[in-house]
């Protein structure tokens, strides 16, 4: 075999690898007939990712409105609006990518619609290259460091890994795949420029330094908690500036270090500009830390400020020995004084460390915010499902790659890299996916370089893989589980859920009515913002953005007080209520967030929702559709013995026709109403009493029309209600 040939295999295998890996796990919903049978035969399929979703609606606002894509969003939050916590660059990113997708401007709702799916589906597959990038950057790093078995073991170390898959598969739209394909040619192209003595030289230093730093901008317009990732690469940085000023003047010269740094931070400052110049939070908290603000290129302008200097600094010199003790000295007091006067960007850091650190009642109740050390009570897959048992080599490979640092100094980015990102995945696994990027390279560079001394080549090569698989067992394991079950999952239970859902938003999107928004749980905020058409009370966001309605929306379901809960509907221009069985399953937070903690589900505005043929129900409601899925394991609390309950169900606020009955002060009055959905799915009697007050008027409030029967005294009377007077409020009298 040819010398580029015997690069080749390799890398395709690492790309058919990652390529597998994620199309097992894909999470895409084949649309499912109403009686839930195998899906059609054409294959059309959709998200249930709700931050990808949200992706789609900003990429088909910014189609229609141009870019760059909308900062804000009046359906969020409604009606007040909200500003959007996602920079601009991955949905302008999207916006250009997928036009063709896209095709001409519709004219008509059903080419809107077939607008949207096409978008839809394009942006949850887009993610999979990107995944399948990150593990070929990472075969390149490895072969690097390592040679053709370092390619191998942390390529296809990364291709197998749970934590990277996870945000990489067919069906999730999020960004966070090219967040991590940004991550990994960050680190690799620092590792690269030490390894080509790029900073040995001011030319390659200043080229090095300057691409390093579009990646960095582009992570911050792309996801602010990306600092991290900036914060590396400004620790590695500080590492070769010190070393650089123990060198004796006859040691080499380091004429690109300062060349690098300074391109380096130049260009992300740069490039991040225009989101920075974009962002809502520019103006309203200046120096915020969580949201882009000035606080971003400040800090960027500072980091390439305190490198001038060393451009004429003399290598070997006294005052560049000092150099470092002196900017970390300037630094820290700089930071002292604008901590004690917590002036400028002081407070927008010190409000980062209350966030951060904040026991957050959304995040706290979110699978992906859980830590991947302790119990896993989302049945997520645990430590080693996430990373594998490569993390229990973590330790050593970073201490062997400390050792070896002399040798193979370009090293100093992964090991900088690998303690923070895993201490963060650690904490919560949504990190996970960074983390495992410089895990993979460590780990596959310490496994080639203990079998450096095999021979024949072709054993180290094997080895290498095996090595690999191995470690990696548990997510392999799980793949091969999911194509084996893969026929089944597209009718299984949370299949079946989902198309409940689709069904809801498709009915809600053909009852849309203007200037109106759906209340639901916070679950459903993203798809009902993208496919309702009307606005969401609140949203995936959580309390991260219009904490008010976040709380607004707990409070309703919570509610055991439905006069306040129609305030509440009011006040947010609800029109429609979504109802559907997570809310059984998230009850102890709703309570908690609407600070309602003994909260009892029969009695809740929630509970009650699920039986509609309730007499102590809210009389402003009316059940006007019931999802033909069924909940196929709803929780025993639900709706206790009784029979399979439907995934989702829509009701609607009206005025309510204003129904007097002359009757015997202090006498018993009761009505029946018999009902049956215009579309199917239930028949029920709609049933009140009340006692005539003094005046002599028993008092009802209908949500729907027909032949009511009243009951009073011991006598029967019948009233026709129109649909106009349950709409319009209308006063009926039956004397």
């Amino acid at each position: 075999m040819n010398r580029a040939g015997s690069w080749i295999a390799p890398l395709f295998l690492v790309l058919l690898v990652s390529w597998g890996a994620r199309e097992a796990r894909e999470a895409r919903f084949s649309f499912l007939p109403d009686d839930g049978s195998a899906p059609a035969a054409d294959g059309s399929w959709f998200s249930a990712e709700p931050d990808g979703l949200y992706h789609v609606r900003r990429v088909e606002r910014a189609l229609d409105e141009g870019l760059p894509p909308a900062a804000t969003d009046a359906a969020m939050s409604f009606p007040d609006g909200a500003d959007i916590p996602w920079p601009p660059y991955y949905d302008a990113l999207l916006t250009v990518v997928l036009k063709p997708v896209a095709g001409e401007a519709p004219a008509s709702r059903p080419a809107v619609l077939e607008r949207r799916a096409r978008l839809e589906r394009a942006a949850a597959t887009l993610p999979m290259g990107f995944g399948i990038g990150i593990s070929m950057l990472l075969a390149v790093a490895g072969a690097a460091v390592a040679g053709r078995a370092g390619l191998l073991a942390a390529g296809l170390l990364h291709a197998l890994s749970y934590g990277a898959i996870h945000y990489s598969v067919p069906g999730i739209a999020d960004h966070h795949a090219f967040v991590g394909l940004l991550l990994a040619a960050l680190l690799l192209l620092v590792s690269e420029a030490i390894r080509r003595g790029a900073l040995e030289r001011a030319g390659p230093g200043w080229r090095f330094g300057a691409a390093a730093g579009v990646c960095a901008g582009l992570l911050l317009g792309t996801w602010v908690a990306s600092l991290v990732y900036l914060l590396v690469v400004q620790m590695t940085l500080g590492l070769l500036i010190a070393r650089d000023a123990r060198r004796g003047a006859g040691r080499g010269s380091m004429a690109g270090l300062a060349p690098f740094g300074i391109g380096f931070h130049l260009a992300a400052l740069l490039t991040v500009m225009p989101a920075v110049l974009q962002s809502p939070w520019a103006a309203s908290q200046p120096w915020m830390v969580v949201n882009l603000s000035w606080f971003h290129p400040l800090l960027l302008a500072l980091g390439g400020l305190v490198l001038v200097p060393l451009l004429r600094l003399p290598a070997g010199s006294a005052a560049r020995r000092r150099y470092p003790a002196v900017v970390a000295a300037a630094l820290a007091l700089l930071a002292a004084g604008l901590w004690l006067l917590d002036a400028g960007p002081a407070a927008g850091i010190r409000e980062g460390f209350a966030w951060s650190a904040r026991a957050n009642d959304f995040m706290g109740d979110i699978a992906e915010s859980q830590p991947l050390l302790g119990p896993d009570r989302f049945a997520t897959g645990g430590l080693f499902g996430w990373l594998g048992y490569a993390v229990l080599l973590a330790p050593l490979a970073w201490g062997f790659g400390l050792v070896a640092l002399r040798r193979k100094p370009e090293l100093l980015p992964w090991l900088v890299a690998l303690p923070v990102l895993l201490a963060q995945a650690l904490v919560q696994r949504r990190f996970t996916d960074a983390a495992s990027i410089p895990l993979a390279l460590l780990v596959g560079w310490w496994i080639v370089d203990l079998m450096r001394r095999l021979r024949p080549r072709r054993i180290a090569l094997a080895a290498a893989a095996g090595s690999a698989l191995l470690l990696q067992l548990p997510s392999l394991a799980g793949g091969i589980d999911a194509l084996q079950h893969r026929a089944d999952r597209r009718r299984d239970q949370e299949s079946v859920r989902m198309n409940g859902m689709r069904a809801a938003y498709s009915w809600l999107s053909d009852h849309s009515v203007a200037g109106s928004s759906v209340m639901a749980h916070w679950d459903q905020g993203h798809a009902i913002e993208l496919l309702t058409g009307m606005g969401s009370v609140a949203t995936n966001f959580g309390s991260y953005v219009g904490e008010e309605a976040f709380r607004d929306s707990a409070r309703f379901f919570t509610s055991t007080d439905f006069e306040s809960a129609e305030w509440l509907l009011e006040r947010r221009e609800s029109r429609f209520v979504l109802v559907h069985t997570s809310l059984i399953w998230a009850w102890d937070q709703l309570g908690e967030v609407a600070g309602a903690a003994d909260a009892e589900w029969l009695r809740s505005m929630g509970g009650t929702l699920f039986r509609p043929d309730a007499a102590s129900g809210p009389d402003y409601l009316r059940l006007r559709w019931i999802s033909p899925f069924p909940e196929l394991d709803a929780h025993p609390r639900l709706l206790p013995g009784a029979p399979l309950v439907p995934a989702a169900m829509v009701y609607e606020w009206v005025p309510g026709a204003r129904l007097a009955v002359v009757a015997e002060p202090g006498s018993e009055v009761s009505l029946e109403l018999p009902v049956r959905l215009p579309e199917g799915g239930a028949d029920f009697v709609f049933r009140r009493s009340v006692v005539a007050g003094p005046d002599g008027r028993a008092r009802f409030r209908l949500p729907y029309h027909g032949k009511v029967k009243v009951r009073r005294g011991g006598a029967a009377a019948e009233v026709l209600v129109a649909e106009d007077a349950v709409l319009g409020g209308e006063e009926l009298v039956l004397g």
